[in-house]
């Protein structure tokens, strides 16, 4: 299905719900770890083991020589842009866009890595924190979380994954040039159109970035192609990368968004494992190149059940796990997929990225 029209798509796009009671996770060969921290019971919000996202499986634990003293780092410093490098959450203009910055205490040292997490049409970086809470997942981490705002403001945001990539991009080198961030660790992840501006970093900045995870979000499902990994438009290197997609999705359809998953597949020479996890309503499948790097889909069945006027179809277009509201200025309907779900998508998000490194 085509990416509808904007008049269209203003009430199109996302979901809400909270996350379910969780279902045990089905461990394939310990691919996936989940990455709540189930000790902290009094927390607001769960929050990852720092260890677990810093040391996951893909990371090679021989890639740095212990034999070698690196040289000290820099310490952070402010620029134009970003006139505060103190840990805290606040809120940036840089060249006409809006960004919301997450730093962990952690972050007052150099070395951190850095999460681009961009939202979806008609949404904002404050709604995208309400779907993902990657920012409050990270908080005890040292993962520097940003989440860009589309102009205009809510509900008619929206972005265009080649026009809006240069400009996001420049800003996530500014983001690791000021907080001398490890250049090795630079993630991103987006959910729909946001989804469509991930794949974009994947087509042009594959040799920069660490890993991607783009959700409900397929070039071969839109006008606006993204990155179809044929010809020219085939990454400079191979990264890790996880796909969310829901088979209820009436915006990215299921069957269409496969297209995507076979190009990949086609264009990294890879190996189809199969279905290596499975719980209610959700399935992994994995697939893995000559040089052993993954590229893992998340299917799920969920939907939602916002009542959106006039578009009766949204249904599985939405976060699984979510506890979004639907309250922020501009928005039209809650994003979350309605309960329950047995996984959180910011959690399988940190997660991946925690185990993803460079080759």
């Amino acid at each position: 299905m085509q990416k509808p029209t904007p008049l269209f798509a203003l009430l199109l796009f996302a979901c809400a719900a909270p996350p379910p009671s969780a279902e045990p996770v089905v461990d394939a060969g310990a691919l996936l770890t989940s990455a709540r921290d189930a000790g902290d019971a009094g927390a607001v919000a769960p929050k990852p083991d720092a260890g677990v996202l810093r040391d996951g499986g893909f990371r090679d634990a021989g890639f740095v020589d212990a034999g070698v003293e690196p040289e000290p780092e820099p310490e952070p410093e402010p620029d134009a842009c970003i006139p505060n490098v103190a840990p805290g959450r606040f809120t940036i203009e840089c060249e006409g866009l809006t960004y919301e910055l997450s730093v962990p205490r952690q972050c007052a040292s150099p070395g951190c890595a850095v999460v681009f997490d961009v939202h979806g049409f008609t949404m904002s970086g404050v709604m995208q924190e309400n779907n993902t809470s990657l920012a409050a997942l990270t908080q005890d981490s040292d993962f520097i979380v940003v989440q860009p705002s589309a102009t205009p403001a809510p509900p008619a945001s929206n972005w265009s994954a080649r026009q809006d990539d240069a400009r996001v991009f420049d800003f996530m080198m500014r983001v690791a040039d000021v907080f001398r961030a490890d250049r090795r660790r630079l993630h991103i992840t987006g959910f729909s159109d946001g989804g469509w501006l991930t794949w974009r970093f994947v087509c042009e900045h594959a040799d920069v970035l660490a890993s991607a995870a783009p959700a409900a979000a397929s070039g071969y499902c839109s006008p606006e192609r993204a990155c179809d990994f044929v010809g020219a438009e085939v990454p400079a290197r191979e990264i890790p990368l996880l796909l969310m997609l829901g088979t209820q999705d009436a915006y990215v359809e299921y069957t269409c968004a496969q297209e995507q998953v076979d190009a990949v597949v086609a264009a990294w020479s890879m190996t189809n494992e199969g279905t290596v996890e499975r719980g209610d309503g959700y399935h992994l499948d994995r697939y893995v190149s000559p040089g052993g790097t993954p590229f893992e889909v998340l299917v799920h069945d969920y939907a939602s059940d916002a009542s959106v006027p006039l578009i009766p179809d949204l249904v599985g277009h939405c976060y699984p796990g979510s506890e979004d509201a639907g309250e922020e200025p501009g928005q039209i309907f809650p994003f979350g997929c309605a309960p329950p779900n047995a996984f959180h998508w910011g959690e399988r998000v940190l997660e991946f990225f925690g185990r993803s490194a460079p080759q």
